[in-house]
């Protein structure tokens, strides 16, 4: 493990600490594919947190669910764990003590952190991404048709990895519109008809899709083979 890890013993996932920061939340008018539903604000994380480094695998998922299958060709065990609900990944972190990243820390996550945080996208503001990057563009280099193993290619300022391309991951929130007031509070609607998904998948196919500020959802009930999730917690 690299400095500032640390080690989960019940899932065995590795674990970043990431200091609290303030960032501009969503997309300035202008940018190329920018959704109507990116407001920017400013968000002011107040606290230290826990945050998975890459998405939570089919190991470490099986050891919640032995018999969990994220079906033929996604199924090895630095894959990451997909055809998993919303509730599923709830349910997997209420048993490990853990929970789902808010849509705040995951766009704070995504974008290394305060600061340089109008990027485009993860690696920076080109397309297509670097070639030591290639899954950020949906794993279409190496793993065309189904999801890369875990940590192939790289980290970011943080640390963490797969945040963008490999699968959508749930977040804790409920999709919403976004405040419209600055320093608005990170925990997301309080109630809406679905969960947020970030970061693109190996489904995907438009460059938009892996933009720092994108979002989607889904009911939290569906379960897909590009949806999957990584953990959070309190520092």
């Amino acid at each position: 493990m690299t400095p500032g890890e640390r080690f989960h013993a019940r899932t065995g996932i590795r674990l970043l600490l990431l200091p609290p920061g303030a960032y501009l939340m969503g997309s300035p008018e202008g940018e190329k594919g920018r959704c109507a539903d990116e407001t920017p604000h400013g968000v002011r994380l107040a606290r230290p947190f826990l945050l998975g480094k890459h998405p939570v695998t089919n190991a470490e998922f099986r050891r919640f669910r032995p018999g969990h299958s994220s079906g033929p060709g996604f199924d090895e065990p630095e894959q990451p764990a997909v055809r998993v609900s919303w509730d599923d990944a709830a349910g997997f972190c209420a048993w490990a003590g853990l929970r789902l990243p808010t849509e705040a820390e995951w766009e704070y996550a995504v974008r290394g952190g305060g600061g340089e945080c109008e990027r485009l996208f993860p690696w920076g503001d080109a397309w297509p991404p670097p070639a030591e990057a290639c899954h950020w563009a949906g794993c279409a280099c190496a793993y065309a048709g189904r999801t890369a193993p875990v940590g192939r290619h790289g980290t970011n300022p943080f640390g963490a990895c797969d945040l963008a391309g490999n699968v959508a991951e749930w977040c804790g929130n409920f999709y919403g519109e976004y405040p419209t007031s600055p320093e608005s509070a990170p925990a997301g609607p309080a109630a809406g008809n679905g969960r947020v998904l970030r970061g693109g998948s190996w489904l995907t196919v438009k460059r938009g899709s892996f933009r720092c500020a994108r979002r989607d959802w889904a009911p939290a009930q569906r379960r897909l083979p590009g949806i999957g999730f990584r953990v959070a917690g309190w520092a």
